[in-house]
């Protein structure tokens, strides 16, 4: 398995919250955000669907990762062929991120609708894995 730096932080930052979070992972809404706009340092495909093994992409680890979490939102930020992540899953709440091609990720993220809840913000994908583990 291969993570990046920023995977190496979420997870760690993830399991710190986890803790803090206990109290309200069961009685609070979480909002959980997806950064997926830019266009993927290889390949065509969107890296929220880059393939981990067979039927098995980057977000559905993500997603299955979050599932303790009972009272989610969670929301995409696309704007590279954000379609093709809309109709793989058309349950997740989406914002188009216009100006995608030009603007940074900081930018992606101002297009967030955030609300006075628990949030968790991550990159799409945020691990290039090599294989998958446990899923």
């Amino acid at each position: 398995m291969h993570f990046t730096l920023e995977s190496a932080f979420f997870k760690f930052y993830f399991r710190y919250r986890h803790i803090k979070m206990n109290e309200f992972l069961v009685n609070e809404m979480v909002d959980i955000f997806f950064l997926g706009a830019g266009k993927p340092v290889s390949g065509e495909r969107p890296s929220a669907l880059k393939e981990i093994c067979t039927n098995t992409c980057a977000l559905d680890w993500q997603l299955h990762s979050l599932g303790k979490i009972e009272h989610k939102k969670i929301h995409f930020l696309g704007g590279y062929h954000v379609g093709e992540v809309i109709k793989r899953y058309p349950h997740l709440h989406y914002t188009v991120v216009p100006d995608w091609k030009t603007k940074s990720v900081l930018y992606t993220l101002s297009e967030a609708h955030l609300r006075r809840v628990p949030t968790i913000i991550t990159y799409a994908p945020v691990a290039q894995l090599d294989r998958a583990t446990d899923f």
